[in-house]
């Protein structure tokens, strides 16, 4: 037997409601670029790869794109390697000197330094419904070069996508943006995003739901 539909009194109507992982809002100060560089002894242009580090992920792919930079853009990694041995990543920036490695759990208290010391954000995944990562860097403000894995299209801006697995193309996104002379107005746009995708606004859509606007 088919289950009964729900009912809601005469002519209530059901559908689909669409809504969006919200931002990860850390709690606490979040430290200055300068204040947080000088803590990880960071300086120049710099992109971060955050969060558990599994193939999915595609941090060789960012590994293999960084031989092919025009730019002086050192990569910094921080997570745990999950599935594939820190080895192997080690093996595929062997001979790149602006390639930094910190393989570890990052505790709530270190994840704003991380992503307040950098400029750009790396999301090259190979596959993904949505990234935790990506927002969390809205929060701080950063913006994010993302593949077009997924649900990832649905929230990073066109100009910073790219096609999955292609490290060539992942290189040229990472020249265009640090050549950009419109960084701040990214940074802006980032804190937008923020606000879009914030708790505020998913308790909203919610409320709104249960209104049953």
């Amino acid at each position: 037997m088919a289950p009964s539909p729900l009912t809601r009194g005469e002519g209530y109507k059901t559908g689909i409601v669409q809504t969006f992982l919200p931002v990860h809002e850390l709690g606490g100060a979040i430290p200055s670029r300068g204040d947080a560089r000088r803590t990880l002894n960071l300086t120049g242009n710099v992109a971060l790869f955050f969060g558990h580090v599994r193939p999915f992920k595609g941090l060789d792919v960012a590994l293999r794109a960084w031989r092919l930079l025009e730019a002086d853009v050192t990569l910094v990694v921080a997570g745990e390697a999950w599935w594939k041995s820190e080895s192997e990543y080690r093996e595929l920036a062997k001979g790149l000197s602006n390639v930094r490695f910190d393989f570890r759990y990052i505790p709530d208290a270190e994840i704003a330094t991380y992503f307040a010391a950098c400029d750009v954000v790396l999301a090259p995944y190979r596959i993904e419904a949505q990234s935790g990562v990506a927002l969390t860097a809205f929060h701080f403000s950063r913006s994010v070069i993302a593949s077009d894995a997924g649900g990832l299209p649905e929230i990073i801006e066109p100009d910073m996508l790219f096609p999955s697995e292609d490290h060539a193309a992942l290189a040229a996104r990472i020249d265009a943006f640090f050549a950009r002379n419109d960084r701040a107005e990214l940074e802006r746009r980032a804190a937008g995003q923020a606000r879009k995708y914030s708790w505020e606004e998913y308790g909203a859509l919610f409320g709104r739901l249960v209104a049953g606007e």
